[in-house]
């Protein structure tokens, strides 16, 4: 857990960061991919939060730190990759809570986050899959009070890629996301 902690401080950092700075990079828009001196670590966080969950598709089901208890957006104490889905949530959450996160970025860092239920569903880890939506939607570990502007947020990101996820994907793994996320046909 504790590499995941300095991930997590790490995109703290960089939510501050970007608040103090203020600032984009030589040339580039406030809304372009990378605006910020950080921008290019927030993605590095994704990748690495996302390759050490689709590690799975190696791991044997039965193997014991990988037994998943419950789809529910709370703590598996010993389930690594329950643990990195957790956190790869909470990043997301500050990501688009951010208020100098550009919305290119915003949705370019969601989209990670989404396509990863999709691979996840791919590789027929479809119980992570599910976990992982319910995350996504809670944001992390529970929901807090402003819930309804974050999962809006996560919405208008999926809709913006939501025919490209259904000419990608099987139907019936948009349908289930849909459905968690609480975006209506």
């Amino acid at each position: 857990m504790a590499h995941v902690a300095v991930l997590l401080s790490a995109v703290r950092r960089t939510h501050g960061a970007e608040l103090s700075i203020n600032r984009t990079t030589d040339g580039q828009t406030p809304d372009a991919e990378f605006p910020l001196r950080y921008s290019r670590l927030l993605y590095e966080v994704f990748d690495v939060l996302c390759g050490w969950i689709l590690a799975l598709e190696y791991i044997p089901e039965t193997q014991r730190n990988t037994i998943l208890g419950s789809t529910r957006s709370t703590h598996e104490n010993g389930n690594i990759p329950k643990s990195r889905i957790l956190a790869l949530s909470i990043c997301l959450r500050h990501v688009l809570e951010a208020n100098k996160v550009g919305k290119s970025q915003k949705h370019s860092l969601a989209n990670t986050a989404l396509e990863l239920y999709f691979e996840l569903r791919g590789i027929q880890r479809d119980n992570y899959a599910a976990a992982l939506a319910e995350a996504l939607k809670a944001g992390g570990f529970s929901f807090r009070h402003d819930d309804a502007l974050y999962q809006e947020q996560l919405r208008e990101c999926f809709r913006r890629e939501q025919s490209e996820y259904e000419i990608k994907h099987q139907q019936i793994w948009v349908d289930d996301l849909c459905r968690t996320l609480g975006i209506e046909g």
